[in-house]
């Protein structure tokens, strides 16, 4: 979903599911109020192919000021890659402490669980009295039934709370998230992949056996 910055009310709500996640020791909000890095420091990439990719901001400075230079550990030295505080999802590593109350996904597929919560937070702080709830979730259901990830409301209620989604509405969010993904899977067929399912955060991201016996096992991760 694209942010519209310009409205003040989803600043204030990008502003809130950010600090309060931080705050629940989320990795990804805590990467997303990174403004600066300086030479030196160790992170690892939180979305796409090369998730859980870990590497060294170079003392070289980057191309643009939105970017920095970092030397991957799976590269040969001297070998640099642009990474940017805008387009490119890190964090800094080691993570830490990983929070009990994340999906058991990998990096990648919990990335885009935290970016469908934060839409659907913007949805909810701009709605109009008279919305339905169907729209406002469509954020999370789309992108679960999408990638066929074998997790419920169950799973997904304790991120929304770590994000400061009130607790008043676990009984109708459990209905309606559980009742949507299960119509899709009815309607679709598709059912969720398991093997998608492990520790949280324990691998960079899901690859199919195909997948990994040509590129090779994901990055596993130790925090």
């Amino acid at each position: 979903m694209k942010i519209d910055f310009s409205n003040a009310i989803v600043r204030q709500a990008l502003v809130n599911f950010t600090e309060i996640g931080a705050k629940s020791n989320c990795p990804f909000c805590r990467g997303r109020m990174i403004t600066t890095v300086s030479s030196g420091e160790r992170i690892i990439l939180l979305q796409g192919m090369f998730a859980g990719l870990c590497g060294t901001v170079s003392d070289r400075p980057g191309y643009p000021d939105d970017e920095f230079l970092v030397q991957f550990d799976i590269e040969r030295k001297g070998t640099l890659t642009r990474i940017g505080y805008q387009r490119d999802k890190f964090a800094f590593f080691p993570l830490g402490e990983i929070p009990n109350w994340l999906c058991p996904l990998s990096v990648d597929d919990l990335s885009m669980v935290d970016e469908a919560c934060l839409d659907t937070a913007l949805n909810f702080a701009t709605a109009k009295r008279n919305a339905r709830w169907a729209d406002l979730l469509l954020p999370l259901i789309s992108m679960v039934r999408s990638r066929r990830l074998p997790i419920s409301s169950a799973d997904i209620w304790p991120t929304l709370v770590a994000h400061g989604f009130p607790t008043s509405k676990k009984k109708k969010f459990h209905r309606l998230f559980d009742f949507g993904t299960r119509l899709l899977l009815l309607l679709n067929g598709r059912p969720p992949i398991q093997r998608r399912k492990m520790r949280p955060m324990s691998r960079g991201r899901y690859l199919t056996p195909g997948q990994e016996e040509y590129l090779g096992p994901s990055p596993s991760l130790t925090s």
